[in-house]
């Protein structure tokens, strides 16, 4: 199942994990809707640079879906960075920024999980 779709399960996954494009452009606004304030220069730079980053990640995903000779790769580069963030938020917890990034690190996870199935062939 997972195989026969996943083109459309690539593009959905790298539409969501592209849309924090918006942490770039308003990193304020959008670490308010997960209860993290940020006010420092530093951190702000830091914001927007990993907004762009995951963003970037996102169009690859989406570019991955229709592109089977950089599926591989991509996926894998994709499972890295999305295991790095749900072990980071579980590590953390206890504070602010890891319960905010809750729901990015479910949505990781899930995401992980389906596309480590889909590398093995098991699904």
């Amino acid at each position: 199942m997972i195989t026969e779709s996943i083109t459309w399960i690539l593009f959905i996954i790298g539409i969501a994990t592209a849309s924090m494009i918006g942490q770039y452009f308003a990193p304020q606004k959008m670490l308010r809707l997960t209860n993290i304030e940020i006010n420092d220069e530093a951190g702000l730079f830091y914001a927007k640079h990993w907004g762009m980053m995951v963003f970037v990640l996102g169009v690859l995903l989406i570019w991955a879906a229709f592109d089977e000779a950089i599926r591989t790769p991509i996926i894998l580069a994709a499972v890295l960075e999305k295991l790095v963030l749900v072990y980071m938020v579980l590590t953390n917890l206890k504070t602010t920024v890891g319960r905010g990034l809750l729901g990015a690190a479910m949505f990781d996870a899930v995401s992980s999980v389906i596309l480590i199935l889909y590398l093995m062939g098991v699904a």
